[in-house]
């Protein structure tokens, strides 16, 4: 009995001392503290900023065009109102014309009336026409009709002797006809034929006053010109190289041209006269090309 309430008390002991059961907390879970967004407020000022750098920007584009505007007008203004030259060179062109002139032996050139071989005062002309005198007497022969077609002057003697000397097959053809032989000349009036050559003006301007002049700038062809304006109001156009003028403009209503002047190329064969018979065939025919 005594072991049975032992057991009892035993028992009874250990329940007491056993730990009770944990509640169940209702604790409120602890939630992590949220970012701050801060809202940043709209600058006012970057408007402004923008609006000035982009009316600048304008600004400059424009001064820079306007500059080169201006660098453009005085580009023009250059080119067609060049500066004047000192006097003391502007009187004297015509006499440096002359000394470059005065450095070639012969010249060619061209008009409306033909082609002009240069040499001394030995002229040689190939009309672009032929012409008809009627009634002519020569060494005693009488001759009812010429042709002429080359013109021989002297300007020393003043002296001008044509002949048929047949360019063209149909010129040779008439003077065959008329028993024209290609090596009879016939004196003709030297006033007919005497045209005022380029050296000629050079020489009657040397001591004209200048008023203008503008160097190597205007081409006729191919050739580069000097324009000389006189006191006189008359215009040369100068060919550097030969120092002789191929264009004369003495008003509106009067010009003079020497075309395709060539220096240094009139022979002393190409200002006399020659029969047919004493030029080679391949001089001949390259000779009327020009």
């Amino acid at each position: 009995m005594k072991r049975i309430i032992a057991l009892f008390v035993l028992l009874l002991l250990i329940g007491c001392s056993a730990p009770k059961p944990v509640e169940q907390l209702n604790e409120t879970p602890i939630v992590a503290p949220s970012e701050t967004v801060v809202v940043a407020e709209p600058d006012s000022g970057a408007d402004e900023r923008a609006e000035k750098q982009e009316r600048k920007q304008v600004l400059d584009d424009s001064l820079k065009e306007k500059v080169i505007q201006e660098e453009e007008k005085r580009i023009v203004e250059a080119v067609q109102n060049p500066p004047p030259l000192p006097q003391r060179n502007r009187t004297t062109v015509a006499g440096e014309m002359w000394k470059t002139f005065s450095g070639i032996d012969s010249y060619k050139f061209k008009t409306f009336t033909g082609a002009y071989y240069v040499r001394g005062d030995k002229v040689r002309i190939v009309l672009r026409s032929p012409i008809t005198k009627r009634g002519v007497t020569q060494n005693g022969k009488n001759y009812p009709e010429i042709i002429v077609d080359e013109v021989i002057l002297d300007r020393t003697a003043r002296s001008a002797i044509g002949y048929c000397f047949g360019i063209t097959e149909q010129t040779r053809n008439n003077c065959a006809n008329l028993e024209l032989s290609d090596s009879t000349g016939f004196s003709l009036p030297y006033e007919e034929f005497a045209i005022k050559m380029p050296e000629d003006w050079v020489k009657e301007y040397m001591t004209e006053k200048v008023t203008e002049e503008e160097s190597q700038k205007y081409f006729l062809g191919t050739i580069e010109t000097t324009k000389v304006k006189f006191n006189d109001g008359v215009e040369m156009y100068f060919y550097p190289k030969a120092g002789l003028p191929i264009k004369i403009i003495k008003g509106p209503q009067e010009m003079i041209v020497f075309d395709s002047l060539i220096p240094n190329q009139a022979r002393p064969e190409d200002v006399i006269h020659r029969a047919r018979n004493s030029i080679p065939p391949t001089e001949l025919f390259y000779a009327q090309i020009y």
